[in-house]
């Protein structure tokens, strides 16, 4: 990935990611205190979005 793209990213998403920060479910993620179901659920909505990623980065 450019540093270019990274910019973009960072700096494209910064406000969502802040929205994100804050709701509860992130701040029991960032203590190490969630439900495993909803764990496998963030892991599984991870494989689209990485997914959407690489197929618009080639």
């Amino acid at each position: 990935m450019s540093s270019n793209l990274a910019t973009q990213l960072r700096v494209g998403t910064q406000k969502a990611h802040s929205f994100a920060e804050n709701v509860g479910f992130v701040k029991c993620f960032l203590k190490g205190v969630v439900e495993k179901n909803s764990y496998r659920k963030l892991l599984a909505n991870f494989y689209f979005v990485y997914s959407a990623m690489e197929e618009e980065m080639e």
